[in-house]
Formats: C-alpha cells, structure tokens, sequence
C-alpha cells in the first residue's frame, strides 16, 4: 500500500446507481499523488468509494471486488470526532 492512501475500507453492501459512477477517474489524495479508479463514485465533497482496477504510476494495479472507502492519510490521524476529511480531489494532479 502506498504512503498516501492508508486504507481501501471494504463495503460489500454499498450499492450504487450506475449512472452516477465515474469511469477511469484520476483522483488524488492530499498529497497530490494521483490515482485512476476504474469505477469511482463520489458521495458529496469527502467521501470517495473505488472498486475495479485502481492504478498508481510507478507501483502495480489493485483489484477490488467490490465498493471500498478510500481513507487518506489525513482521515486515518483525524481524531475520533467523525469529522475526518477523505481529502480526495478529483481531476488531475501530480504524476498523470
């Protein structure tokens, strides 16, 4: 896993109207290292949800099966308010 995203939260049981799925999105955490996710859906400004393949330039291609949370680096050290911020950005940014 790399040193940005720390966590691909597993959410078997979301499910998604497909019409609002983003194809091979390129988001980025806050960092600014950027990702494409095969199937990216975004729930409002802070929480973003990946499954498919999700590629990183420089490191190899992870599966996911089915929907899972992104948590960031921020989000993971937020204290334990719930006000944690997923800090992804859509768009490009730094590597693609």
């Amino acid at each position: 896993m790399d040193a940005d995203i720390r966590f691909f939260l597993p959410r078997p049981w979301l499910r998604v109207d497909e019409r609002v799925v983003l194809r091979d999105e390129v988001f980025c955490d806050d960092g600014g290292e950027s990702r494409v996710g095969e199937f990216v859906y975004r729930a409002g400004d802070e929480l973003v949800y990946v499954k498919g393949t999700i590629r990183h330039p420089g490191r190899e291609a992870v599966r996911l099966g089915h929907w899972h949370r992104i948590i960031t680096n921020s989000e993971a050290n937020a204290p334990a308010t719930g006000h944690g911020r997923a800090g992804m950005q859509s768009g490009k940014c730094g590597g693609l």
